[in-house]
């Protein structure tokens, strides 16, 4: 969803730290810089359509517009299926950093806490059932790790880095399995119900770059790139808007989609 015009875009600030190594430097008063985004050069195509709720384009092709009237009717007919967490207190339902959410085949809830490094696992009505994995380096452990996807089979994979570990359900609760090579780092990661495992991430050395690798589950050798990504002379802006851009494995008027998300750094 988007709105074309001034109004919508983003302004991000860049201020110049005068902090080097300890001490402040003298006639450090310049204005800071202001970047106003998106850029240019990724706006919407003047073919876009913005999708509101108050009128129906005109001049699409029928399948255009069925195109949009579904994607328009699925923000519209959109309903709350879980409401977790809290605030303050203690217990499972506190987190420090909600990095990833996946509803597994069978309605439970997989939250990865990006800052205590844990999953932990919610059964459809809410109750805490639960948690794996814990800051380290031990095969149980994890590290960087800021996405989760699940296959059929009931393995959670655990995006961390440039490897993807495998947890399994068993007996005793959900157990490593293994570990399994990625092409790149960054980004999200989900699941297609056709059991193909879509990451987000960005090569930092081209000014546009392909955003989504399909990789294969088992071997880590991406099988197809697809999307482009934000374009910028920066390779840390670049960088930052694959890894914040958060994207959803979707079925969508019939086929697998990717919903991506992006937001402005």
């Amino acid at each position: 969803m988007f709105k074309r015009g001034s109004e919508s875009l983003a302004r991000v600030v860049a201020v110049t730290s005068c902090l080097v190594f300890g001490f402040f430097l003298t006639g450090c008063d310049r204005a800071p810089a202001v970047v106003e985004h998106p850029t240019r050069p990724n706006l919407p195509p003047p073919t876009a359509v913005p999708i509101v709720p108050d009128s129906v384009p005109i001049g699409l092709s029928p399948d255009r517009l069925a195109a949009w009237t579904a994607a328009r009717h699925s923000l519209e007919d959109a309903e709350v299926l879980y409401r977790l967490g809290v605030l303050e207190g203690e217990g499972p339902e506190v987190f420090g950093e909600i990095a990833d959410v996946v509803i597994s085949p069978d309605n439970h809830l997989f939250v990865l806490d990006g800052q205590a490094q844990v999953v932990r696992i919610f059964d459809p009505t809410g109750d805490f059932m639960d948690e794996f994995g814990g800051e380290g380096d031990g095969p149980e452990e994890l590290r960087g790790a800021y996405s989760i996807a699940i296959e059929s089979s009931g393995a959670v994979l655990v995006v961390a880095g440039r490897q993807v570990k495998v947890f399994g359900p068993t007996e005793m609760g959900y157990r490593f399995l293994e570990s399994r090579p990625v092409p790149l780092a960054g980004g999200t990661a989900c699941m297609t119900k056709s059991e193909r495992l879509i990451v987000a991430g960005t090569d930092t050395r081209a000014d546009r770059n392909v955003l989504f690798h399909e990789v294969s589950p088992r071997i880590g050798e991406p099988v197809r790139s697809f999307g482009l990504g934000y374009v910028d002379s920066s390779a840390f802006v670049r960088f930052m808007m694959a890894v914040l851009s958060p994207i959803a494995c979707t079925y969508y008027m019939g086929t697998e989609s990717v919903t991506h998300a992006r937001f402005a750094p």
